[in-house]
């Protein structure tokens, strides 16, 4: 969670300044060009404003998925008796993770 958030701010920043320019004064053209303007402008540590937030939120986010995670592919085995039984569930419980997941991704 934390390393993601780092590694993506700068792609974020690019993103934010492309996204928000007026369209009469273009200031940008491109994810390269923008990249380069920013960097050669306003240095490089402008493609890291806000990672100190954003890692605030996310860290701690993903230790509680992973925590609550954890725990009811617990509860859910426990219950199980056979071992076909717990393969079964703990392939179910993965499975309906997967949308889950996928969907999440692309709003971080």
């Amino acid at each position: 969670g934390a390393l993601a958030a780092v590694i993506m701010t700068p792609v974020d920043v690019v993103k934010t300044r492309l996204m928000t320019q007026r369209a009469g004064a273009v200031q940008y053209s491109g994810i390269a060009g923008t990249l380069k303007k920013i960097v050669a402008e306003e240095g490089t540590m402008t493609l890291f404003k806000g990672v100190i937030p954003r890692v605030m939120f996310l860290a701690p986010l993903a230790g509680i998925t992973f925590s609550v995670y954890e725990a009811m592919v617990k509860v859910m085995l426990s219950r199980r008796k056979s071992p076909r039984k717990v393969a079964h569930a703990r392939d179910a419980l993965i499975n309906s993770r997967r949308p889950l997941v996928a969907s999440s991704r692309r709003f971080c």
